[in-house]
This record gives C-alpha cells, sequence and structure tokens, in this order.
C-alpha cells in the first residue's frame, strides 16, 4: 500500500482550509502515514494527528464560540494583546487540547517546524511534548514572543518553511503539500505598523517558497486562495472551510488517480 504524506502550510486563519482537504482524505478511506505541519498547519496537523477527526475539530471551535472564547471576536483580537498575554492564551487554549500529550503518543507520526531564534536554523520537533512543538512553531513575530522551549528559543516555522514537504518526503510515496498563503496581496490589512510587517513576511515567504516548490518532487500541490480572509480572523473559520470545500473535488479526483 502507498504511503501518502502531508505538509499542511501556515497562513493563520486560512489555515482552517486543512480541515476540508483532511476530510476528504477520511472520505475516500485514506490515512495519511506521515503528517508535517508550520504554524497554523501544526496546530490542525497535530489535532488530527492525536485523534481529533475533522469534524470533531470543527466541534471544539464550535464549541469555543459558543462558549464565548472567541466573543466578542476575541481570537480575531490576538493581534491586539501584547504579545506575552497573547501567547498565554494561546497556551493555555493548546493545552486543553494536547495536554501532557508526546510526539510519542500520537496516531499518526507527526513533525513540527519553527526557526531557532538566535542561530536562525529550522528546527524540526518530532520527539518531547506535543505543545511544546506547536507553540515554538506558531510564535510568529510581532504577535507571539520566542518561545523557550529546552533552553532554546524558537519563532515561527513560516520564516524558512512555511510548507513543509521536504521533511516528509523521503517517509512516502505520494506527498501532499497544502499551501494556504497563495493569495498575497495585503488587500484587507490597514497600513499600520504590524501590518507592515506581515506584508514584509508574506513577500519573503512568498519568494522562497516559490523557489522550494520548483525544486522540490511533490505529487499534489493544492493551493487554494482566501482573498476576503486575513491571516488574523480567526472568527471566519467556518468561511474558510467553506470556501475550501469547493475545490475539493478536483483534490479528491487527483488523489483518486495517485492511489488507485
Amino acid at each position: 500500500m502507498q504511503k501518502v504524506g502531508v505538509a499542511l502550510g501556515g497562513g493563520g486563519a486560512k489555515g482552517f482550509a486543512h480541515i476540508a482537504y483532511l476530510q476528504a482524505m477520511d472520505e475516500m478511506g485514506i490515512k495519511p502515514s506521515c503528517i508535517a505541519g508550520t504554524s497554523m498547519g501544526s496546530i490542525i496537523g497535530a489535532l488530527y494527528a492525536i485523534g481529533y477527526t475533522p469534524e470533531k475539530i470543527l466541534d471544539a471551535l464550535d464549541s469555543l464560540t459558543a462558549k464565548r472564547l472567541t466573543a466578542p471576536g476575541l481570537l480575531s483580537r490576538l493581534q491586539y494583546l501584547p504579545p506575552s498575554l497573547a501567547a498565554s492564551f494561546a497556551k493555555r487554549l493548546l493545552r486543553g487540547f494536547f495536554g501532557e500529550k508526546t510526539f510519542e503518543d500520537t496516531e499518526i507520526p507527526l513533525k513540527t517546524v519553527a526557526v531557532n531564534f538566535h542561530t536562525l536554523e529550522e528546527k524540526v520537533f518530532s520527539s518531547g511534548l506535543v505543545l511544546d512543538g506547536v507553540m515554538a512553531s506558531i510564535a510568529l513575530p510581532g504577535f507571539f514572543p520566542p518561545y523557550q522551549c529546552g533552553g532554546q528559543y524558537y519563532i515561527d516555522g513560516g520564516a524558512v518553511n512555511i510548507v513543509p514537504f521536504n521533511t516528509l518526503r523521503d517517509e512516502c510515496d505520494i506527498l501532499i503539500a497544502i499551501d494556504v498563503c497563495t493569495q498575497r496581496t495585503n488587500r484587507e490589512l490597514t497600513p499600520t505598523a504590524q501590518n507592515a510587517y506581515i506584508a514584509t513576511w508574506n513577500a519573503a515567504s512568498a519568494l522562497l517558497l516559490n523557489y522550494q516548490f520548483e525544486s522540490g518532487q511533490i505529487e499534489i500541490v493544492e493551493r487554494p486562495e482566501f482573498p476576503d480572509t486575513g491571516i488574523t480572523q480567526f472568527d471566519q473559520y467556518k468561511k474558510v472551510y467553506s470556501d475550501a470545500l469547493s475545490g475539493i473535488a478536483d483534490f479528491k479526483e487527483k488523489l483518486a488517480r495517485m492511489t488507485k
């Protein structure tokens, strides 16, 4: 049986699209043999790897909203909180899902990607606490402070590897890369100092990712676009998920041909 690997890219709120792709694979009876994620991709990938179905992930998001943890739009307003407070809130929220689970406990082998703050080298987490690997991967400069783990500090993996397909290439026969940052124009952003930083980050990651895709070997590349959703609009998860479903039929067809 062919092994399928899935790399889930970063992209803030746009990363909720990953739920639709994982759900499509479930519907086809295809279970990934390995998963890698960066930033939001690390959150969705880790939830799936520890046993959350796509439906359960959506239910969890609905539950958070019902409990008013997001009201009035708190998740969307994370960008306005002091970085240390935003990180503390995010860690408390994620601990509720991951607890003390380790990478060794996951049902599907998992990797998350971050960047060492001091050496600027890529760090691939595949052991230790899942919570640490995810928190390191989502530590976007300007929003969260560098995350301390094992005596080192880490920042968001999107700085060097926003869709970490290369970490899985040797472990699967069919490699799927899902990039949710294709739409990198900044029409939805107001010209603030913080948004200028986001624009700089997006421009740099776009150039690097295009080079990585051109030089890499990937069987399926999905690059859905969400021009009406900003990366910090986390309360738009239902819209992003729904928009992603519009391209799922084509994805299923490509995957079905590959796995025959």
